[in-house]
């Protein structure tokens, strides 16, 4: 039978550099590169392929099915020409930190950044026990180039006070944007045609925010820079001081 998933698991120490096209002859597969020292996408993407993962995790494999991957380090970066998935369903990336400086075009986004054991259908996560090793300064940083355009977006960012930075642009132009950092989240010009939903420990919006609804929960203060605009319902709550400079119209 053709494979219906194809690992690329690199173990060499260095980190992998993907240039140009990941193509699947044949049947198309799930494409998934892993390696735990890193991965740099300048100008990558994928043909033939429905669903296409890069990890800085360890691909675990239990009876012939991918159920997981571990993840202890490693970060995955998109610079230069950035990355092309938006010939492709579904791509995530699941590393312990991402740093996104070009950017991003998907149908389907999802970047799940922290030290995780991530379930590999639901890319739902569960912490790791700590071990002492040195956290990242940031989970997610997205540079004012690193724009994340999609249907629909997802970045979960799970390390405790880490936080997730997002200075590019968030576009999802076919559903919902859903952002969950255990620390300090920043965010940029935010919009989606569907939700947008973001959840963090502390918050500070610099850009405009979008969607059908919006909701902003924080745990700690939630500092609102400029407008927030929705078709159907605006919620802000923060368990801290909320300030808002913007104009909420809903």
């Amino acid at each position: 039978a053709a494979a219906t998933t194809i690992l690329n698991e690199v173990n060499g120490g260095s980190p992998s550099q993907l240039r140009g096209y990941t193509e699947v002859a044949g049947q198309s597969a799930h494409v998934i590169v892993a390696n735990p020292y890193g991965i740099t996408c300048n100008g990558c993407g994928f043909i033939n392929t429905p669903q296409a993962t890069l990890t800085t995790g360890k691909p675990v494999v239990e009876n012939g099915q991918l159920t997981r991957y571990q993840v202890d380090q490693g970060s995955v970066t998109v610079e230069g020409a950035g990355l092309n998935a938006t010939n492709v369903d579904r791509f995530e990336i699941i590393t312990r930190s991402a740093k996104i400086n070009a950017e991003i075009q998907a149908k389907n986004l999802t970047i799940v950044a922290g030290r995780n054991d991530v379930d590999a259908a639901s890319l739902n996560s569960t912490a790791r026990a700590d071990d002492g090793s040195t956290k990242p300064q940031l989970a997610i940083d997205s540079s004012a180039l690193g724009g994340m355009y999609a249907g629909a977006i997802k970045l979960v960012g799970t390390e405790a006070g880490v936080g997730v930075k997002l200075d590019g642009k968030l576009i999802a132009s076919g559903g919902d944007i859903q952002l969950d950092a255990n620390g300090h989240l920043s965010l940029a010009d935010t919009s989606a045609t569907g939700a947008v939903t973001a959840k963090a420990a502390s918050a500070n919006v610099q850009g405009a925010v979008y969607g059908a609804s919006v909701n902003m929960q924080t745990s700690g203060a939630l500092d609102v820079q400029q407008n927030i605009a929705a078709r159907d319902r605006i919620s802000l709550s923060s368990g801290g001081q909320l300030t808002n400079n913007g104009v909420i119209e809903a």
